[in-house]
């Protein structure tokens, strides 16, 4: 499976009526980049998150890109990355009522997921991590609006996803475009 990755930190309650799983991870001199560290931290939580779900749905679950977790077509939760004080961040929250199952057991199923999947992507498993964010990703053939953190807005059809987490556009002008997750602000469905 390679190397183990960093020491992870994880912690986890349930507050409102949501579960909260908070991870952290020192960056790794694998890491290049602020931008690159939010888009592992994004595919850690997207393939944990996803694996969890997808077992108690009976196979229903979905990531919408970049941060946002479906069961049938319903998000029930949503995930965010930042990066501080030398560490990498990510934080998941799920509806408790809609995930039930998966704050049925105080959310360590999910702890146990990212705090694996985190130590993988900042190690050299990387890019396993990174398909199976891209064969989790909902939306393929999808014609969105993607609204990016630069305030351009990309108009396109999904056509799949990067090896490394990215969001494959073919844009209105036959172009293709790779958006990484930590672009994105937010991506709007105009017709399946």
């Amino acid at each position: 499976m390679g190397e183990p990755g960093p020491s992870v930190k994880v912690e986890r309650f349930v507050r409102d009526g949501e579960l909260v799983v908070r991870a952290s991870a020192p960056l790794s001199e694998a890491v290049v980049s602020e931008g690159e560290a939010l888009d592992l931290c994004y595919v850690a939580a997207g393939v944990a998150t996803h694996e969890l779900l997808d077992t108690l749905s009976g196979g229903w679950a979905g990531i919408r890109f970049p941060n946002e977790y479906v069961i049938r077509g319903e998000v029930v939760g949503r995930s965010r990355a930042w990066v501080e004080g030398g560490e990498a961040f990510i934080e998941v929250r799920l509806n408790c009522h809609s995930a039930s199952g998966a704050c049925a057991d105080g959310g360590r199923a999910l702890e146990e997921r990212l705090r694996l999947y985190l130590s993988r992507v900042f190690s050299d498993s990387k890019v396993e991590c990174c398909l199976k964010f891209g064969s989790a990703l909902a939306g393929r053939g999808e014609r969105v609006e993607v609204r990016l953190r630069s305030g351009e807005v990309v108009v396109g059809d999904v056509m799949g996803y990067g090896f490394r987490g990215e969001l494959m556009l073919v844009t209105e002008d036959g172009g293709v475009r790779l958006l990484r997750p930590s672009e994105v602000v937010d991506v709007k469905t105009l017709w399946p």
